[in-house]
């Protein structure tokens, strides 16, 4: 089978998209994706996020220094950092309004000890009017899951989660 051009940067073990339900089939306007992702279209690609920062040295020293990130990447553009299975990409961006929700967050084994070690650090955690929050910060939810909210230096919004349904795999403490 003929490999559609759009598909020759794929290396040569990759170049066969289709999966064996799709063979004989005419090319699709798009891959059979089953053959890249395991049928779940995107389920099982690793996930990148973004955060926009309007100074990335600040943005690295906060997310790799106060945080412990590890970073992948640095360039002009962005710092970009190794976190759990997935990335993050911290953006240079001119200008920026900060939303009032969370961008991002993390699932935590043990919160209020996560917590302990970011504020020995200099996070403050945010309180927010109308939420039943414990003393510390921490808002639980319906569902039984506790969650607290933190700022990075461009005023966006990070969040700790700890799961009550399953807890999730343990956690490297914040050096």
């Amino acid at each position: 089978m003929a490999v559609p051009s759009a598909f020759l940067w794929l290396p040569a073990g990759r170049q066969n998209f289709m999966h064996d339900d799709c063979r004989g089939a005419p090319v699709p306007a798009a891959p059979c994706f089953r053959a890249f992702y395991g049928g779940g279209m995107l389920g099982s690609a690793r996930a990148m996020a973004f955060v926009p920062a309007t100074d990335l040295g600040r943005a690295r020293d906060f997310y790799e220094g106060l945080l412990g990130l590890e970073v992948l990447d640095v360039s002009g553009f962005a710092c970009v950092f190794q976190v759990g299975g997935a990335t993050l990409r911290v953006a240079l961006v001119g200008e920026l309004s900060p939303r009032p929700f969370t961008v991002f967050g993390w699932e935590v084994a043990a919160i209020s000890e996560t917590m302990a070690g970011l504020a020995a650090r200099g996070v403050e955690f945010l309180r927010y009017p109308g939420m039943d929050q414990d003393p510390a910060g921490v808002w639980l939810t319906p569902g039984g899951d506790q969650i607290a909210w933190f700022r990075d230096p461009d005023g966006n919004v990070l969040s700790l989660t700890q799961s009550h349904a399953s807890p999730p795999a343990p956690q490297p403490r914040v050096p």
